[in-house]
């Protein structure tokens, strides 16, 4: 009886087992779909580019690029770039892709400074999402960097417009001709740190037209035109901030600006002042320097002479601010350098008197020499007087 109530109770469950109904669970994604409030947002753009392309979304990437290319029709051949933004950012919400945000940061930037600031929204995106090639991008980052300079204090140079170039230059960017076409990089193109650039990632050669070593080239260039006669009188001794410094860059002419312990001597500050006239093939350029660690901020003009090559010849201090009791003027006529010094007469002692309750009453003439700047780059004391005892001054060997 027993073994019966069993068979029955098994019986009866496997006939209600049998009539429960069976279901089936299946997962199903949801799309993500990209909202106009976060275009520019990359995670968001991310995410949802992740989303369609896990879903094969073919029908939603056609649909997108009808709409780039009627955005690119509006752009390119009409010339309707407000038409065009709005075709591109259809096209992004639909199906983003790097090579919209890239377009759609060329009709905004078409649409003139208003919206400088989205475009570079859109290239940033372009750039992030693996844009090709990934220097154009840093191209059209460094024009909208640029034409802002220029709305803001009127010049296009800064280290932002630089650094674009230079992360364009280390992605492969080479047609520097091309950049000649925007007149917004006009300033950073004629500024020396942009030589500098062209010269690490291009390294040009020295060709016939230009037999000068190109980073001497760059370096004298800073000096501008050449100059037949010049003059350092005692007004003219005083260096300011207003006078363009030449780069560090260039240490390899003025070994000067390094200092063997600290790499770089910081105490001093190096200006350019004027290219001297060419002496056959060779460079003569007169540079100063303000020492800011001693009294009185003194400054220093030297005249160095290279060769072509870029090996510097000769070198001597010419004129000097030197102290407060002494100083030091020039005159440049070819390649003949007069030197004269002088003596500061103090209407009190100054070193009694601090500078701001002195006055100087006059200068008294204490000693001339005159130098030339011989074929071999030698510079030569050349003072009438001296036959039998001339001398070699400022000679690097």
């Amino acid at each position: 009886m027993k073994n019966g109530k069993c068979l029955y109770l098994l019986a009866l469950l496997l006939f209600l087992s049998a009539c429960k109904q069976q279901v089936n669970y299946v997962l199903k994604v949801q799309m993500r779909e990209l909202h106009a409030e976060h275009l520019y947002n990359r995670e968001e753009v991310e995410a949802v580019m992740f989303d369609k392309a896990e879903m094969n979304s073919d029908s939603l990437l056609t649909e997108s690029q009808q709409l780039f290319l009627k955005g690119a029709e509006a752009l390119r051949n009409k010339k309707q770039a407000r038409e065009a933004v709005g075709y591109f950012k259809k096209s992004i919400l639909t199906f983003p892709q790097s090579k919209t945000y890239y377009e759609l940061g060329n009709a905004l930037f078409n649409l003139g400074d208003d919206n400088l600031a989205e475009a570079r929204k859109a290239y940033e995106i372009a750039d992030d999402l693996g844009y090709e090639p990934a220097s154009h991008t840093q191209i059209q980052l460094a024009r909208i960097a640029a034409r802002q300079e220029i709305a803001f204090n009127g010049n296009g140079y800064s280290y932002s417009v630089l650094r674009r170039l230079e992360l364009a230059f280390s992605r492969g960017f080479r047609d520097t001709a091309a950049l000649s076409a925007y007149p917004e990089l006009k300033d950073t193109r004629n500024h020396q740190k942009y030589g500098l650039l062209v010269l690490q990632y291009l390294k040009p050669e020295a060709d016939e037209k230009n037999t000068l070593d190109p980073m001497l080239a760059l370096f004298v260039k800073g000096f501008g035109p050449e100059r037949e006669k010049y003059e350092i009188d005692s007004n003219a001794l005083m260096l300011d901030a207003n006078e363009e410094a030449i780069s560090y860059d260039f240490k390899t002419f003025i070994p000067e600006m390094e200092n063997m312990v600290f790499s770089r001597d910081v105490s001093h500050q190096y200006y350019y002042v004027a290219r001297l006239a060419n002496q056959g093939d060779l460079v003569v350029v007169l540079y100063g320097a303000i020492s800011f660690w001693e009294e009185m901020s003194p400054t220093s003009f030297y005249v160095s002479v290279f060769e072509p090559g870029g090996k510097r010849l000769s070198s001597m201090e010419v004129a000097c601010n030197c102290n407060i009791r002494r100083l030091r003027s020039l005159k440049v006529d070819g390649n003949r350098l007069y030197i004269d010094e002088y003596a500061r007469n103090w209407a009190h002692d100054p070193d009694k008197t601090p500078l701001s309750e002195n006055v100087v009453l006059s200068y008294e003439l204490s000693g001339s020499e005159s130098y030339r700047i011989e074929e071999n780059g030698a510079i030569v004391l050349d003072t009438p007087g001296s036959e039998g005892k001339q001398k070699t001054a400022g000679i690097l060997r």
